[in-house]
């Protein structure tokens, strides 16, 4: 299966991203053609808000966080 993966150059350092099958552990560095290794990254994922279980679990803490503020407020005044 083909997939994003970083390999780190051994000489130079920088980082080359290829999309290559999974089981290949080295490629050719872009900047100096010598030997890259596959390195393990943090993945990137965003978050948009619209999936049902973000949204419950924000809705969650806003009637949780807005309870508080009521209850603080109410011992504040009184």
């Amino acid at each position: 299966m083909r997939r994003i993966f970083e390999f780190r150059c051994t000489s130079c350092g920088c980082i080359t991203e290829r999309y290559i099958d999974e089981h290949i552990q080295n490629t050719e560095c872009d900047e100096c053609g010598d030997r890259a290794s596959k390195i393990i990254s943090a993945p990137r994922i965003e978050l948009d808000g619209t999936d049902p279980v973000y949204v419950s679990a924000y809705d969650k803490w806003a009637k949780k966080r807005e309870e508080a503020t009521r209850v603080a407020r109410e011992r504040n005044e009184g």
